[in-house]
């Protein structure tokens, strides 16, 4: 495992190109959101995600302690984001 390291360590390039054709360094991340199930749109669920590539939002509703409610979100950069 040190050999291979050592050899990825050796070929470093300035050029984002040639980088990502290096071994171990070609992975794309990508992530797709289903549309809700009609049981699901039919038990009041709501979409808690939404894809506009290249990013991907999460939401989320919750009470705080005060019993007010609050908006969570979380948005997460990807390769390719698919869905609604």
């Amino acid at each position: 495992m040190g050999a291979y390291i050592n050899k990825l360590e050796a070929a470093k390039v300035e050029d984002d190109n040639e980088a990502k054709m290096l071994e171990g360094r070609d992975i794309a991340v990508v992530i797709r959101a289903r549309p809700l199930l009609q049981h699901e749109l039919d038990q009041g669920h709501i979409d808690v995600t939404h894809a506009q590539n290249p990013d991907f939002h999460f939401f989320e509703n919750k009470m705080d302690f005060k019993g007010s409610p609050s908006f969570n979100s979380e948005i997460n950069k990807v390769d390719h984001a698919f869905g609604p």
